[in-house]
Parts: C-alpha cells; structure tokens; sequence
C-alpha cells in the first residue's frame, strides 16, 4: 500500500469537541470523554489497513491511538507532540509507546525529546514558508475601509468559539480605553464576526488576515498558533489568555516553564509581554507602551526578528512530507515481506 503507487488518506475528526474547550481543567475533562470514542476510531484504524499512521496534537486520544497501531505492527508518525517539556513529563513514556518517529514544531522540543530517547526531528516550524503579505498597506487599508494615514491595532481573538467569546469583550473594553487616549486609532478585530463592535473597531474577515496583521501599528493576541504568525510577520504583540480559577490553580501546579506564548517560548526570554487572565488595565498599558516608546518597539521587533530565525529553517513542509513518503514506502516494504 506504499504511497509510491498509489494514495489513500483517511481523516478521523477526533478533536471537533475538544476544539471548542478553552482551559486547562476542562480540556482534560473533555479529552477524558473523548477518549470514550477510541474504540471507535480503532475499528477505523483497522478497517483501511494503512502501512502508515500520522497523528497530530490531541494527545487525550492520539497517545492511546498510537500505543494500538504500534501493537498491531503500523508505523507511527507524531507530529506536533504533546507539550510534555512543558507539563505531565510522566507522558514521555506513552509517547515513546506511541510514535516510532516524532516531528517537532520547535527547535527546544526536538532537543528536549532526543533527550529523552525519542526519535525525534525538526525541520522547522510549517507555517513559517506559509505566513508572507500579500498586498501592501494602502490596499490593506482601502480593503478593510481606512484612509491611507490611519494607524490601526489588529486584536486576534483565537479560534475557539469560547475563546472568541471571551477574548473580543475583553478587547473591546482594551480598545475602549486606547480610544480615549488615541482619538484617532482604529481598531480590527481579525475573524468570521460582522459589523462594529466599538466606534472605531469593527470586525475583518479571516480574508487576507496576514495583511491586517502586518500593516497593524500593534496587536493584542490571545497565545497559540497566531502568536507564531505575527511574530512571523515581525508586529510588536501582547499575548494573553483566560483561565478559569480552576485551571489556573493547576497550571501553577502542573506547569513547568517561565513562559506561555510560543515567541518567548522559543527566544526563553520575555520577547513580548504575555498575560494569563489579564485584565483591560495590563493589555491597555502594555499597547501604550509599545505605541509610545520607541526605543522599546524596536527592541521588541528586534527580539522577534530572532524569534523568525528560530522558527526556521524554510522548506519544512516539503521536508516533512518527503519524511513521510520515505518511510511510508518502507512501512510498505516491510508489509510485503511479512
């Protein structure tokens, strides 16, 4: 069944529910009645009789996913593994149960794993090739309906409807305040929603989303994924993000590192300034900040300059799919032989 004479793909929607959690304690109650379809996605699994598994995140059902291809003889790709330099290291011994070859998207991690005694690999960070401008300001602005001398803060809200939920009230009280100190900035909030949701902040389409971002004098990002975009695109940022006590109280437990947002992460230096369950007053003056120090503003752009360096090198998607193919055809091989 090697991919050299013929392809077959199947997606099992393992994370749909999950995808909708934000936080800690709740993300590990839902991974937990996630993990309930296993069986399920193992009959799957059996079914289309691959010579190759790739995983990726969600490791509530991906770790024990693995484990069962493993025994039952399918080679087994990890990509994007779970944090475990981060929290629950007890997970390093189910993910070396898991995955015959992990795919880091971090340097620090494939150090960290190796450490371990993982086959682990990094060819860099796959959204690094993806993320580029692909109009200049004055259209951006005459897009999203400012004039051309207008300076605008882009807020990204996440991707999560709780997330989003929670996020664009914060920032629309964020924006409020800069308003009253900057009667002329505007402000984008970059999603699906419609309309205005304060004079002068109004939603934007996720169309040309890179070009809103990049043109921005500065953005307030809830951490994940869209915090590497933008220090991808080199926008001075804010990072925040909301926890429920609950889950607060257990990453302060839990939680092993210094830092939260993947700029810092990787640079493991306080390149931009990062919040958990912020409040409008620290979003608000950490903006200003970056809006009025100049000397400030070009140290953090300077940092995530660094943070671009670290994310590469370029082309790894390419590598990552050559990885895959290569040892696709010999899981193929080896089948054949059996």
């Amino acid at each position: 069944m090697g991919l050299s004479t013929s392809a077959a793909v199947a997606r099992l929607d393992v994370g749909r529910e999950t995808g909708q959690i934000i936080g800690f304690w709740e993300g590990l109650l839902a991974g937990l009645r996630k993990r309930q379809g296993l069986g399920r996605l193992w009959q799957e699994v059996k079914r289309f009789e691959p010579d190759l598994v790739i995983l990726v995140g969600y490791p509530g059902v991906n770790l024990f996913l693995g484990k069962r291809c493993r025994r039952a003889g399918v080679r087994v790709i990890y990509l994007a593994p779970p944090q475990v330099w981060a929290w629950g290291r007890f997970r390093v011994k189910l993910l070396q149960a898991a995955a015959d070859r992990v795919i880091c998207l971090f340097g620090f991690e494939e150090q960290f794993l190796r450490k371990c005694g993982l086959n682990a690999v990094y060819y860099g960070y796959p959204l690094l090739d993806q993320v580029v401008l692909s109009s200049s300001r004055a259209e951006t602005l005459r897009r999203i309906g400012f004039n051309p001398q207008t300076e605008y803060i882009a807020f990204l809200p996440g991707s999560r409807s709780s997330e989003i939920n929670y996020h664009k009230l914060l920032f629309v009280e964020v924006f409020k305040r800069l308003k009253s100190r900057y009667p002329e900035l505007k402000g984008v909030m970059v999603g699906d929603g419609e309309g205005e949701l304060s004079e002068g902040l109004h939603w934007s389409k996720e169309k040309g989303r890179y070009d809103v971002i990049g043109h921005s004098r500065a953005a307030v990002v809830v951490s994940g994924t869209a915090t590497a975009e933008t220090a991808i695109l080199g926008v001075p940022m804010v990072v925040c993000y909301h926890l429920s006590p609950l889950s607060y109280f257990l990453a302060r437990l839990l939680v092993r590192v210094r830092y939260f947002s993947i700029p810092n992460l990787c640079a493991d230096e306080p390149v931009v300034p990062e919040f958990i369950r912020a409040r409008v007053g620290d979003i608000f003056y950490a903006v200003c900040r970056l809006i009025d120090d100049d000397v400030y503003r070009r140290q953090v752009i300077a940092g995530l300059e660094m943070v671009k360096s670290l994310l590469g090198p370029d082309g790894a998607i390419d590598k990552i799919a050559q990885e895959v193919l290569g040892l696709n055809q010999q899981a193929g091989k080896d089948r054949a032989q059996m």
